[in-house]
């Protein structure tokens, strides 16, 4: 078992840079392992500054899933595509995965290698490029691929270069501006909590006879966490989507969300459990497999989590999500609250919601309004998405309202396939779903 990776704090990072001008550093108390400055400067009231030391890199570019758009320009098939430093106040993060590119600066004397840049409140993805020599700075070919040492992505106890895709990249919060960025979405359910209201992140190998090897598995326990409470807690299974593993939630925010909706009463103290879909390769019939007959176990187990079918439920997005629904018309009886985010209906999924029992069940499904399982499904109804083809999300939708069977959604907002519309519906669901 590994604990909870901790972050170097935010002066030190500071302390690597070059010295800062006339801009004032965040509150540490609040905003706590990232290199955010308060500026008054910024468009935004808050800059990022980068920086990796590498004396001996020749070229050092940074990558994020920084890029935005007036909702004016939004549609189906168009977006402004801003950059931060095109940023105005009320533009969104936009689904892409043409993330901007940036050239970094060397300190001559120290080494390190920094950018800053302007971001609005949000938690973004980046990662590092060493060297390269593309003149293009987009093509990154032949440059070497690095999270930020100093503010490492969770993982594992496995080296970081064995981690692969959305795993490998580095985290940074940034604060809400309720002046500059008054029409822009607040994202401040993402900000580290509170030292004192922050749980606890471990990793586990489960022992699988379904799998030629254990199942990797991240478990979160709530701050205060008592293995010896006379009421065991509530257990939410948190799956992630197709190319992800254990460590994807967290490496998107969910820690700090699940921190901060308990820390202000907004949901219970719960265990959640965010097992490795991917090594299963996403065979659903062995995901729910061994959710029955070995993660459950395990989880009632070696935590003390209740085994009552009304304190579990189930969530996922994508693939993940699919994977919910699946269990949901196969084992309902396995959970009582189901969450399905963004997720394609895939030809393994039988669309029959005849079972008495979904009746009863709480059921929660959603999509960002361009998502690709409902956008294709708009724009060509021969495609796959369409109702009827293989990964259309609107088959959950148009199946469940023929059967009678009760579900929730949300007022669609504004998004694609993409970490920041699922982590709004994490929060979404931790206050208003979950155990009410």
């Amino acid at each position: 078992m590994t604990t909870r990776i901790l972050f170097i704090a935010i002066i030190i990072i500071i302390s690597g840079c070059s010295k800062q001008q006339d801009n004032k550093e965040a509150d540490l108390s609040s905003i706590q392992q990232t290199t955010v400055i308060k500026s008054s400067s910024s468009p935004t009231g808050y800059e990022v500054k980068f920086c990796y030391q590498n004396p001996d890199a020749k070229r050092m570019r940074i990558k994020g899933e920084w890029l935005f758009s007036s909702l004016a320009d939004g549609t189906m098939r168009t977006s402004t595509n801003a950059t931060p430093y095109e940023w105005q106040n009320g533009y969104t993060l936009w689904g892409t995965k043409d993330w901007p590119v940036y050239e970094m600066s060397k300190d001559q004397t120290t080494g390190i290698w920094s950018i800053t840049f302007p971001l609005p409140s949000g938690t973004y993805k980046y990662k590092y490029y060493i060297d390269g020599d593309q003149t293009d700075v987009n093509d990154l070919t032949g440059a070497i691929e690095a999270s930020d040492p100093v503010n490492p992505p969770y993982h594992r106890d496995a080296p970081l270069s064995d981690l692969k895709g959305e795993d490998t990249y580095s985290k940074v919060y940034v604060p809400y501006d309720s002046f500059k960025q008054n029409l822009s979405r607040d994202s401040s359910i993402e900000a580290p909590a509170k030292p004192e209201d922050r749980g606890t992140v471990s990793f586990v190998e489960v022992p699988s006879n379904v799998l030629d090897i254990p199942v990797h598995m991240a478990v979160y326990l709530p701050k205060g966490y008592d293995p010896n409470r006379a009421e065991a807690y509530p257990l939410l299974f948190l799956l992630h989507g197709g190319g992800g593993t254990e460590s994807s939630w967290l490496n998107n925010g969910a820690a700090n969300i699940l921190d901060n909706v308990i820390a202000e009463g907004k949901m219970e103290p719960t265990v959640v459990i965010m097992p490795n879909g991917s090594n299963f390769s996403w065979k659903r019939d062995n995901i729910v497999n061994s959710i029955e007959n070995e993660i459950l176990p395990y989880a009632t187990n070696h935590y003390n989590v209740s085994k009552d079918v009304n304190r579990r439920a189930m969530a996922g997005l994508s693939m993940g999500g699919a994977t919910v629904m699946y269990t949901l018309i196969n084992r309902p009886e396995l959970f009582n609250y189901y969450t399905a985010m963004s997720a394609p209906w895939t030809k393994d999924i039988t669309l029959d919601f005849s079972n008495p029992i979904l009746k009863q069940k709480k059921i929660f499904v959603t999509a960002g309004l361009y998502d690709f399982v409902k956008v294709e499904a708009v724009l060509n109804p021969e495609s796959r998405q369409a109702k009827g083809g293989e990964g259309s999300f609107y088959s959950f939708i148009f199946g469940m309202n023929d059967a009678g069977v009760p579900f929730k959604t949300q007022a669609e907002e504004p998004f694609g396939h993409q970490w920041v519309f699922w982590r709004e519906v994490l929060a979404h669901i931790s206050e208003n779903f979950l155990w009410k």
